[in-house]
C-alpha cells in the first residue's frame, strides 16, 4: 500500500493519545491526548528546497540570571514565504528531539508527518533524570551546544508558557564527599571559568542553607554552586510539545518505520504492515533505533547497540514515593549531583535518584531478583542523605542513545540531502536548540555550529582505521566523573 505526500497530495495524520512517561505522571494541561480519535489532513507540497532563511545576528539577553557563556547564536523562527510551497517532511521518532523538531519544522511552514513505533517518549527520553546542564562537556563545540540548548529551553519556554511550566531553572549543586573534593572543585570551577560557565565555591554553611532539607554527610564540607542549570519535567514538556503540535494539527502516527530508499525526487518510507509513504525530506529522530533503520536503508548512525548492554549504554533511574507532605516534607529546590548519588525533584512530590555505585550492574541480566537488589542498595545511599523519610518506589533499567563517540549527530546521511540524522545524548538539554537549527538545515539553512558533528566522521574514521589495519575504529571509553549521566 502506497502513501504519497508533494504537490496535490494529501496524508493522513492520525492522532495518538499521550501515554504516560515511566518516571512521572502525565500532565492533564492541554496534552495531545485530547485530540484522540481524530484524523488531520495535510495537504502537500513540490519537492523543491526551500530557499535559506538567515538567523538572528546576536543572542538575546538571557532570561533568569546568569547565562553559561556560548559561541552559538539565538535564532529567530522565520516567517515562511506565502509563495513559497511548502515542503513534506517526515520526523521519524516522538522522543524530545523528534518533537522540538517537529515543531520548528510546523512554525517554518512546513507539512510534517510524525511517525512514532511506540508511543511519544518511549525510550530514552521517557526514563531521563532531565538535568538541564552544560557541565563539564568537551570538547569546546560540545559545550557549545549544550549552553545554546539551556538558553533554547528559556526562549521556548517563555513562547509556550500558555501551556504550563516544564523548564525550572533553579540551579545546581555538585558535591564530592571523597579524599580528592578540593581537586575536584579546583579542577571543575577552572574548567567552567574558562568557558564562561556560571559557578561559584559555597561552603558547608550555604551549602545547608540552600538544601537544609538534605541531611549532608560530615565529608560534605563544601561544593559548586552552577546556576544556569536546572531541570526538565519530562511528562509535562512531552505534553506541551505535543500540545502546541496539535495546535497546528499534527499528531504522532503510531507505526514503524522499516527503512527508507530515494524515489526521484523525494523519499520512500517503507512502513511496517508494507505500507509505503512518500515524501521529500526526513529526519532520523529514532534514537537507539536509529542504528538499526539506517543500516535497513544503506547508511550510518553510529549509536550505541542497546542488546550490548553495559555502564556505558545503560543506566538505573529510582523514583520515590511522595516526599513532600508530613511527616516527611522534604522540599528539594536543586539538582543535586554528587560521588554518592545524584537527585532532583520532580512536580508530583516525588525525587528522581541515580547512584553511580549501583550502575555495573546494568551490565546483568535483568530479573525481579537482581532490580530488588538494585533498588535496596539504591535506598541504602538515598539513606546517607535524607535517613528514613524518603524510600524509592521504582527502579528502571534505562538504555541510552549515544553516538559511538559520545558526541552529538546531526546531519545529512545523503549526498542529496534527503535524510537528515538526528542523535544525541543529553538530549533532554540540547532537543529545543538542535531542533531549531535542524529545521533550519532541514530546509536549506546550514549551522556552523554543527560541523563537528556531522555523521560523515565515523565513516571516515572507520576508512582511516582499515587502512592502519586496524579494522573498524572503535566507540569511546567511559570517563567517569561527578555528574556523570
Amino acid at each position: 500500500m502506497r502513501s504519497s505526500a508533494g504537490s496535490s497530495r494529501t496524508s493522513q495524520v492520525a492522532c495518538s493519545p499521550s501515554t504516560p512517561s515511566p518516571t512521572s505522571s502525565a500532565s492533564t494541561r492541554g496534552s495531545a491526548s485530547s485530540a484522540a480519535g481524530r484524523t488531520f489532513s495535510r495537504t502537500g507540497s513540490s519537492t523543491s528546497r526551500c530557499a535559506g532563511r538567515p538567523a538572528r545576528p546576536a543572542a538575546e539577553p538571557f532570561p533568569g540570571g546568569a547565562a553559561p557563556e556560548s559561541r552559538i547564536p539565538a535564532r529567530t523562527v522565520p516567517t515562511t514565504d506565502p509563495e513559497e510551497s511548502p515542503v513534506h517532511i517526515a520526523v521519524i521518532g516522538a522522543g524530545v528531539l523528534g518533537l522540538c523538531t517537529a515543531l520548528h519544522l510546523a512554525e517554518r511552514g512546513e507539512d510534517v508527518v510524525l511517525l512514532e513505533a511506540a508511543h511519544p517518549f518511549a525510550g530514552a527520553s521517557g526514563r531521563s533524570f532531565a538535568w538541564i546542564n552544560a557541565n563539564h562537556k568537551e570538547p569546546r563545540a560540545y559545550y557549545d551546544l549544550n549552553a545554546a540548548g539551556i538558553a533554547a529551553h528559556h526562549r521556548l519556554q517563555e513562547r509556550l508558557a500558555a501551556h504550563g511550566r516544564w523548564f525550572h531553572p533553579s540551579g545546581g549543586i555538585l558535591v564530592d564527599t571523597g579524599p580528592d573534593r578540593i581537586r575536584t572543585y579546583e579542577e571543575r570551577s577552572a574548567e567552567a571559568r574558562a568557558y564562561g560557565y556560571p559557578c561559584r565555591e559555597i561552603d558547608r554553611a550555604e551549602l545547608e542553607a540552600l538544601e537544609p532539607a538534605v541531611d549532608w554527610p560530615d565529608s560534605a564540607d563544601g561544593g559548586l554552586l552552577f546556576e544556569a542549570e536546572g531541570y526538565a519535567d519530562a511528562a509535562f514538556f512531552r505534553d506541551t510539545l505535543l500540545s502546541a503540535l496539535a495546535d497546528r494539527g499534527i499528531a504522532p502516527r503510531i507505526i514503524t518505520v522499516e527503512s527508507w530508499q530515494a524515489a526521484g525526487d523525494g523519499l520512500d518510507l517503507h512502513l511496517a504492515g508494507g505500507e509505503v509513504l512518500s515524501v521529500d525530506r526526513a529526519v532520523l529522530a529514532a534514537g537507539a533505533a536509529s542504528r538499526e533503520i539506517a543500516a535497513r536503508s544503506g547508511a550510518l548512525v553510529s549509536v550505541a547497540d542497546l542488546r550490548e548492554r553495559s555502564a556505558r549504554t545503560h543506566s538505573f533511574l529510582g523514583i520515590t514515593e511522595p516526599v513532600d507532605t508530613p511527616p516527611l516534607d522534604i522540599e528539594l529546590h536543586r539538582v543535586i549531583v554528587s560521588d554518592r548519588m545524584n537527585v532532583r525533584p520532580q512536580h508530583d512530590g516525588r525525587l528522581l535518584v541515580q547512584v553511580p555505585s549501583v550502575e555495573h550492574r546494568t551490565a546483568e541480566q535483568s530479573t525481579a531478583e537482581q532490580l530488588a537488589e538494585v533498588r535496596a542498595e539504591m535506598d541504602a545511599v538515598l539513606a546517607e542523605f535524607f535517613g528514613d523519610r524518603a524510600r524509592l518506589e521504582s527502579v528502571t533499567l534505562s538504555g541510552r542513545s549515544l553516538p559511538d563517540d559520545e558526541l552529538t549527530i546531526a546531519g545529512f546521511l545523503d549526498e542529496q540531502q534527503r535524510v537528515y540524522a538526528l542523535v544525541t545524548h543529553s538530549g533532554m538539554t540540547l532537543a529545543p536548540h538542535l531542533g531549531e537549527v535542524a529545521a533550519a538545515e532541514v530546509t536549506g539553512t546550514p549551522d556552523p555550529g554543527l560541523k563537528l558533528f556531522r555523521p560523515g566522521r565515523f565513516a571516515r574514521r572507520r576508512a582511516q582505521a582499515d587502512g592502519a589495519g586496524d579494522g573498524e575504529a572503535t566507540a569511546g571509553t567511559r570517563e567517569e566523573f561527578i555528574g556523570r549521566q
